[in-house]
């Protein structure tokens, strides 16, 4: 039995992870977390066998959690689950040891997932076709991989009024929805782009919005 733990700021997301998961008898979801902070707590009590995480998540992000992991319980193994397709986002992530990387735009998520946790659990490292794509494209000197952005109706709205030099406060009042949900439609944006950080969204909404 593999025991799975999930990582995830986005509940829905992580609740979709988990259904099909639970589909495999041989796999065990043994906990559901939404912090890199909450990942450590966690390996405290619990045996864990593979984490699946995202990387951007409040207080302490995924890969950040990982380095510590990987130093006091070296045979968790670790799959990242990310919206960021950034080929410097990837490079740093392999190089930090992890077992797999997976961008959840990909059309074949679900079936990513589990063959993830099939080749790690063997002692296989599995990356989806997307990140093979990138790294490809590195490798030929081709500067980026132009992947599809896909944003919603949604993030386009939201990135629009960044570009126009909104705040979030004032994004919030005036699409009538909490600064909470705001900040999280900027972070899947920065995801889906592929940005390193939130401080570069500004920028990019500048160059890319009228």
């Amino acid at each position: 039995m593999t025991k799975i733990l999930l990582a995830d700021d986005h509940p829905l997301i992580m609740e979709g992870i988990s259904n099909s998961l639970s589909k495999r008898s041989d796999f065990e979801i043994v906990g559901k977390v939404y912090t890199g902070q909450e990942i450590l707590k966690f390996l405290e009590s619990k045996k864990v066998d593979i984490i699946i995480s995202d990387v951007q998540m409040p207080y302490l992000n995924g890969i950040d959690a990982y380095k510590i992991i990987k130093q006091e319980y070296p045979d968790v193994k670790f799959i990242v689950l990310t919206m960021h397709n950034s080929i410097d986002g990837i490079k740093y992530a392999i190089r930090t040891g992890i077992s797999g990387f997976i961008i959840k735009t990909g059309r074949m998520l679900k079936e990513d997932i589990i063959n993830a946790i099939d080749e790690v659990s063997n002692g296989y490292e599995y990356y989806c076709k997307e990140t093979i794509k990138l790294i490809i494209s590195e490798i030929r000197g081709v500067k980026e991989y132009k992947n599809e952005i896909n944003l919603t109706n949604r993030e386009s709205q939201i990135l629009k009024l960044i570009g126009k030099g909104f705040k979030s406060n004032d994004i919030a009042n005036q699409l009538k929805i909490s600064k909470y949900t705001v900040e999280t439609y900027k972070r899947n944006i920065v995801d889906k782009v592929g940005l390193k950080s939130a401080k570069e969204l500004l920028k990019y909404a500048l160059q890319n919005t009228n």
